[in-house]
Order: structure tokens, then sequence, then C-alpha cells
């Protein structure tokens, strides 16, 4: 007997024959859902209260890079942007300004281009409530 131990979704084909020669074959597809955990929050409030003063993407240990972090106003302006960095760092977070000018309460739309530890790249988008 064998075992088979994909790493991504893959296609087979699978023959059987009996002793009397007699063979069928069937095909299928084994689809692989890997959880990937990542987290961005839809609202944060940069007031300087120490409390969720910083918009940071969250992500689990499968999680090897934020490529890419942008943020853009209701008019598709990007009002911010990192690139290349670890997840869960506050540090590489926006925080609610703008050319060193805080921004007004609105609905921001955000892109996020995320690589995980097995090579897969992934594309998260949303928005996010700005409150003061």
């Amino acid at each position: 007997m064998q075992y088979l131990a994909p790493d991504e979704t893959t296609h087979l084909a699978v023959i059987a024959a009996d002793s009397n020669g007699c063979s069928a074959i069937d095909r299928l597809i084994i689809n692989l859902l890997k959880p990937r955990k990542v987290f961005v929050p839809n609202a944060f409030s940069p007031n300087g209260d120490g409390a969720n003063d910083i918009l940071t993407i969250f992500g689990g240990p499968d999680v090897l890079l934020i490529r890419n972090f942008v943020i853009f106003d209701r008019w598709g302006n990007q009002v911010f942007g990192r690139q290349t960095f670890q997840p869960n760092d506050p540090t590489f977070g926006w925080d609610g300004n703008f050319k060193g000018r805080p921004m007004n309460t609105a609905v921001y739309a955000f892109l996020a281009e995320i690589e995980f530890v097995d090579g897969w790249v992934e594309i998260f988008e949303g928005d996010v409530v700005l409150m003061r």
C-alpha cells in the first residue's frame, strides 16, 4: 500500500487491474486547504491613549513576512505604505497620519501582500475605520 501526502492541490489518475485483466480508471482532485492566520483589525483609534493607536497586521507562525502594506483614502490616494516587515510589530503599522498630519475619521481601504513560510503569497484586502 502506498500513501500520498501532497503539499499542494493535486490531480491524480488511479488505475486498478485485477488478475483477469479487467481494469478501471478514476480521476480525482485532492484539494489541500491551508488555514492562513492573518488578522487586520477593522478599526483603530490613534488618539494617544495607548490602546489601538497603531493599525498593525497580525499573523500566525505560518506568516514569513509582509511584502507590502498600503492604505488608501476614499478617493484612492495612498496615505500609507510599508514594505518587507514582520507581522505583529506595531513599529511598522499606520499611526493614522499622512505627511505628519492626522487623518480625519473615515473608512480607509487597505491591501496587504503576505508571504507564508511555504512560499505561498496571498493578497489580503479590506477596509478599516479610523476613529478619533
